[in-house]
C-alpha cells in the first residue's frame, strides 16, 4: 500500500510542477533560515571555544559617572478628625540626570575594588580597544590588539595550536611576549606553524611569540583579536591613572553552584560603597553595569537601560523570535493555500477513485502522505541549501566568524515543518475525501 501511495504521490507532485516547486522552495527556505540564525548565534555567542565557560561569566563593560539633580515635591492633604482639622504632608523625591560620563570602567576602579568578588572563582581584566601596526618587509599591517592579564587564558578557553599563554611571572615583569592567532601568524611570518620563539616588531619593541591560538569565531571584541599582550606593557599613565572611567573590561567566573545573580548582586553592593572621586566631585552617582555574558553583549550593541542591562537581551531575544516566527508563518500560510488549490483541482480524480471503491480514510491518508513526501523533499533541499549558504558565508566572512551546521536546530525545524505540513493538508484532505462521487465527477471544485 505504501508503494502505491508513493507512486501516486510522485505522479501528483509532477502533475503541477509550479505548485510543487513553490512548496519545496518555501520549506527549504524556512529550514535554511532557521539553521543560519541558529548557526550565527552559536558561532558568535554559543558555548564554543573560547567561550566554553560563558554560562558562568559576569561581565562588567560599562560604567557611568552622572550628575544628578534631586527634586523634592510636597503634597498637603487636609482632613477633619473629631472636628479638628488635620494636615497630612507627603514628600516625593525624583531624580533627573543632567549628564555624565559613559565608558568602560577604569583600571584603577577594577584593581582596587573588584579583585576579589565573593562567589567567584576567577576574574580577568583586559583592554581590547587598540590597534597596532606591524611592519613586515616594509609593509604596514594593522592588527586588533587585546591587552590582558595571565588569568585571561583561564577565563577564555582558547585553543592553542602551539606554545602556551604568557605566565604570571612574565605578566608581572612586563616581559615583551605575545600570543597571536594563526591568521596573524600567516600574515606576519607567512606560516602558522613553528612560529613560537620568533619575534616581530611593533611600537618600537621586539616581541617574542610564546603561543599561537585559533582565532575566535565570534564578533565579540573581548575575544576577536589578532594579537594579545600583557597589559603591564601599557603606558604607566594608563595603569596609574585614578580615573574611575576608562577602557577596561572585567569578566568574573561564578564559582560552581553559585548563581550569577548573586555575583551581580555582590558587584552592585561593592559599587554602592565606592566613594566618589575627589577630583570629579561634580559627579554625584557612580554606576557599574554587571550582567551575564549575553545581556552585556546585547546592551553593548544597543544600550536601552542604564539600570537594567538584562532588558536589552530580552528585547533582542523577542526580536529574534519574531523574525523566526515570521519566516515560519509566511511559508506555512502559503503552503496551506497551495495545498487547498492543488487538492481542489483533483476532485474529479478523487471522485473516480471513490467510484472504484476507495474509502474516505484511504483518500485522506493518500493526501496526507503526499504532504509527508513533499516535506521530506523540502527538508533535503533545505539541508543542501543550508550547507551551501554556510560555506558561502564562511568563505566571505571567515575573518569575522565561522558558521557551523546545527543538526539539532535542523531536526527541530524538520519536525516543525512536518507538523505544519500535516496541518496544512489535513483540512483540505478531509473536505475533499468527503465529496460525493457524483459531484466530484461533475466538477473540479469542492
Amino acid at each position: 500500500m505504501i508503494t502505491n501511495y508513493l507512486k501516486i504521490a510522485i505522479k501528483s507532485l509532477r502533475r503541477n510542477p509550479f505548485f510543487t516547486s513553490v512548496n519545496l522552495f518555501g520549506i527549504a527556505f524556512t529550514l535554511m533560515l532557521l539553521v543560519l540564525v541558529a548557526s550565527l548565534y552559536e558561532s558568535n555567542l554559543g558555548n564554543l571555544k573560547p567561550l566554553t565557560y560563558k554560562s558562568d561569566m559576569v561581565v562588567m563593560n560599562r560604567g557611568m559617572l552622572r550628575d544628578v539633580n534631586y527634586d523634592t515635591a510636597y503634597t498637603f492633604k487636609k482632613t477633619m478628625v473629631g472636628g479638628v482639622e488635620q494636615v497630612d504632608t507627603q514628600m516625593q523625591i525624583s531624580r533627573e540626570f543632567l549628564g555624565g560620563w559613559y565608558e568602560n570602567p577604569g583600571y584603577f576602579l577594577l584593581d582596587k575594588y573588584f579583585r576579589a568578588v565573593p562567589g567567584t572563582r576567577e576574574r580577568t581584566f583586559f583592554e581590547d580597544r587598540l590597534q597596532r601596526d606591524v611592519f613586515v618587509n616594509d609593509q604596514k599591517m594593522s592588527f586588533h590588539v587585546n591587552h590582558t592579564d595571565d588569568a585571561y587564558w583561564r577565563v577564555f578557553d582558547f585553543e592553542f595550536t602551539e606554545g602556551r599563554p604568557y605566565s604570571h611571572q612574565e605578566f608581572e615583569s612586563g616581559a615583551n611576549v605575545a600570543v597571536i592567532t594563526t591568521v596573524a601568524a600567516r600574515s606576519i611570518f607567512g606560516r602558522d606553524k613553528d612560529v613560537v620563539g620568533q619575534t616581530f616588531q611593533t611600537n618600537a619593541r621586539n616581541y617574542e611569540v610564546v603561543g599561537v591560538v585559533e582565532p575566535a569565531s565570534s564578533f565579540v571584541s573581548m575575544v576577536n583579536q589578532d594579537l594579545f599582550f600583557p597589559y603591564t606593557q601599557l603606558s604607566a599613565s594608563v595603569l596609574t591613572s585614578r580615573d574611575y572611567i576608562g577602557n577596561f573590561t572585567a569578566v568574573h567566573l561564578a564559582s560552581k553552584n553559585v548563581d550569577r545573580r548573586n555575583v551581580i548582586a555582590e558587584i552592585n553592593h561593592i559599587t554602592s560603597k565606592i566613594p566618589m572621586p575627589d577630583d570629579q566631585s561634580y559627579y554625584e552617582e557612580l554606576t557599574l553595569l554587571a550582567a551575564d555574558f549575553d545581556a552585556a553583549i546585547a546592551n553593548g550593541m544597543a544600550p536601552v537601560s542604564d539600570e537594567d542591562p538584562e532588558l536589552a537581551w530580552t528585547i533582542l531575544r523577542i526580536i529574534i523570535i519574531c523574525i523566526v516566527l515570521l519566516f515560519i508563518t509566511v511559508p506555512t500560510l502559503n503552503l496551506i493555500n497551495l495545498n487547498v488549490s492543488r487538492i481542489m483541482e483533483r476532485s474529479s480524480e478523487i471522485g473516480v477513485r471513490k467510484a472504484f471503491g476507495a474509502t474516505t480514510s484511504m483518500i485522506a491518508r493518500q493526501l496526507l502522505f503526499e504532504n509527508v513526501v513533499l516535506t521530506i523533499l523540502g527538508a533535503i533541499f533545505g539541508f543542501l541549501a543550508a550547507l551551501g549558504m554556510i560555506a558561502l558565508i564562511n568563505s566571505v566572512a571567515s575573518h569575522l566568524f565561522t558558521l557551523r551546521f546545527n543538526g539539532t536546530v535542523f531536526l527541530y525545524g524538520v519536525i516543525l515543518t512536518f507538523v505544519f505540513g500535516l496541518i496544512s493538508g489535513l483540512l483540505p484532505a478531509y473536505r475533499t475525501s468527503k465529496i460525493h462521487v457524483v459531484e466530484a465527477l461533475k466538477n473540479t471544485q469542492l
